[in-house]
């Protein structure tokens, strides 16, 4: 048995059929969640790109330490090789010092006869 799609007569002691639901637009409920996302979304991509821009900065940071870190260590290997050199001069002052300390120790002349010897042979 087919009904008719307009209004329908309900006679006493019959069940009145439900109302059919009121058919949704789309942008009506579906839509709620865009507005959150969409901030959040936005928060995100600021954050990104705040700590993009952080991120920069501390390379470059890294890099002129780094260059600081190359030059301090070249300086300390150019003081490592001086030391060395006073060093070696201080090892060559050393020897000489030690040289003459033998010279004066020795008696550079041969013992000297006694004239009162002498005579007496």
């Amino acid at each position: 048995m087919s009904t008719p799609s307009g209004p329908r007569l309900v006679l006493p002691g019959e069940a009145s059929p439900s109302p059919a639901p009121a058919p949704r637009s789309v942008g009506s409920g579906g839509g709620r969640w865009l507005l959150p996302v969409a901030l959040a979304a936005l928060v995100a991509a600021g954050a990104w790109a705040l700590e993009a821009r952080r991120a920069g900065a501390l390379e470059m940071r890294v890099r002129e330490l780094s260059q600081a870190l190359r030059s301090a260590e070249d300086e300390i290997a150019a003081q490592r090789r001086h030391l060395a050199e006073i060093r070696g001069g201080v090892a060559g002052v050393r020897e000489r010092l030690d040289a003459l300390e033998a010279l004066t120790a020795k008696d550079p002349a041969p013992p000297a006869v006694e004239p009162s010897e002498s005579k007496a042979r």
